[in-house]
């Protein structure tokens, strides 16, 4: 029966990485170079029905031990969340950035030298596909929100540029050409639509996504109230630090930007912060590093850039060593004025950069990559869940001041609040936009009022969660593996590895394999 039933489970991750080819290329699987997704209405026709025969197989199927029915049961989950976002929300009919799956061909960029012509091959392959796939797609789509035609209009400009330039320099500037020529048509047809505002998911499709995420329902008003008590408890912590170190949070915030490294420095104190993180993490036995070697740290290339530090790495089936693994930051780019650059580095001040490596590095996403390497099953290596694996990186933020990261420095913990509670706001928008009828300018009012942000910031973060109302994930995630912790008891390096070696499961899943019973 196991042996049956493991065959099923790799069956149907199969049947998912054959429809959406993407996925296996991020996974580190070559065998889906030069494949391309099929998001056309007859393709997304296909999958559905293939979908619902697999949740159907999966609400059957015998699992003959604790890992097989964590594998049945997040593997159910995703094909929910799928059916949520394709079926139920109509996402591709509706959000011209479902391309971003086709258009995206980062992993064929990177690798080792003496791989350079086979990726150039799948590369060219690849290319040669986008534009039927982009007709297809542009066949579905019957309407556009304006929140999401402003942004297909950069987004879809940006992938023009960039086939046109570092992607022609390894897959040829004719093959490049015809790709860009496609993004182009589809960026022309998609400003061609509209359609009405972006209107709220409503309680029943947000309490859906909180349960395919979670593995658990969980009520919107219950989950309002969880991050209110989070963002009350660490707007307390905040202002008690900040007392400590002489001040109100705004005044220390503004005291330590004026620390922030030049441009040239900002590599260099980058490692420095790696290394700090890294020698904590050894020191005070927080968790096990297995197989560790620290990421490189490089400005990230222009194609990646979009945010402000991230950790990148090639996905857990490719053999490649972690220090292939990358913790890239966005430089200020030349053209910046003198201000504007000032501005950007701020964001780079000492403390803040600490907590950004704590997230990005040791003990978060890189620490967790060493980990995932590790899983016990290729369901189990190959499937991510945004709550847990964001959550995580959030959680270690807080728990390592707590274990003793930066002791004795009001200024550092003030900088790590401060974070958490921009992501504590995220959670109360989320909800209060998709159920309870907060409007953007309220969720402005929240950001700024919770955060601290200044009014920009805050109205491009309340934006973003009309269109992405899963930015929940890094504060639930948190309280999510705190509750956990508070239930498993015992050593923290002990809670920590065993919540680890289970791979990325949705914390609901997580809780059943570490709690007994």
């Amino acid at each position: 029966m196991t042996g049956a039933t493991r065959r099923t489970l790799d069956a149907i991750l199969d049947a998912i990485l054959d429809a959406f080819p993407s996925q296996g290329r991020d996974l580190g699987l070559r065998a889906y170079e030069g494949r391309v997704d099929d998001l056309s209405p007859a393709g997304l026709g296909r999958r559905a029905a293939e979908r619902r025969r697999h949740l159907e197989t999966l609400a059957t199927l015998p699992a003959a031990d604790g890992q097989e029915a964590a594998d049945r049961d997040h593997l159910a989950l995703v094909l929910a969340e799928e059916e949520l976002l394709l079926a139920r929300r109509e996402q591709a009919r509706r959000d011209p950035l479902w391309a971003g799956r086709v258009l995206g061909v980062t992993s064929y960029l990177e690798g080792p030298p003496g791989t350079a012509a086979e990726r150039a091959d799948g590369l060219r392959r690849h290319l040669e596909q986008v534009p039927d796939a982009l007709d297809g797609l542009a066949a579905g789509l019957e309407e556009v929100p304006l929140a999401f035609l402003e942004a297909a209009a950069d987004v879809l400009g940006g992938y023009a540029a960039f086939y046109r330039t570092e992607v022609a320099g390894l897959a040829g500037a004719e093959v490049a050409e015809r790709a860009a020529v496609a993004v182009d048509r589809y960026a022309a047809a998609v400003a061609a639509l509209d359609g009405p505002p972006l209107a709220p998911w409503g309680p029943a499709d947000f309490a859906e996504l909180v349960r395919v995420r979670t593995g658990t329902a969980l009520d919107p008003a219950q989950l309002l109230a969880r991050g209110r008590a989070e963002a009350d408890r660490q707007l307390a912590a905040q202002r008690e630090a900040a007392a400590l170190a002489g001040g109100t949070p705004a005044e220390v915030r503004a005291r330590a930007a004026k620390r922030a490294p030049a441009a040239g420095e900002l590599l260099d104190a980058a490692r420095a912060s790696v290394a700090e993180c890294r020698r904590f993490v050894a020191d005070s036995g927080f968790m096990s590093l297995p197989a560790d070697e620290p990421p490189g740290v490089e400005a990230a290339p222009p194609y990646l850039r979009g945010a402000l530090a991230f950790h990148h790495a090639p996905g857990p089936f490719d053999p490649v060593p972690p220090s292939s693994f990358r913790y890239y930051l966005t430089p200020p780019l030349p053209e910046w004025d003198t201000e504007r650059t000032g501005r950007w580095l701020a964001l780079f001040e000492p403390h803040i950069l600490a907590v950004c490596s704590l997230h990005e590095t040791y003990p978060g996403h890189h620490a967790h990559e060493l980990h995932l390497r590790r899983a016990p099953s290729r369901v189990a290596t190959a499937l991510w869940n945004e709550v847990l694996g964001e959550g995580w990186a959030h959680y270690c933020e807080e728990a390592a001041f707590e274990a003793g990261f930066r002791a004795g420095d009001p200024e550092a913990e003030v900088a790590m609040r401060t974070d958490a509670l921009v992501r504590a706001a995220r959670l109360l928008c989320a909800v209060g936009m998709h159920t309870q009828g907060m409007t953007l300018d309220e969720a402005t009012a929240e950001f700024e009022a919770t955060a601290g942000l200044d009014p920009d910031h805050a109205r491009l973060e309340a934006v973003r969660g009309t269109w992405d109302p899963g930015y929940f994930a890094y504060t639930l995630g948190k309280l999510e593996i705190i509750a956990l912790r508070d239930r498993v008891g015992g050593d923290l390096r002990g809670f920590h590895d065993r919540l680890l070696a289970n791979g990325t499961p949705p914390p609901a899943i997580a809780a059943r394999r570490l709690l007994p019973g």
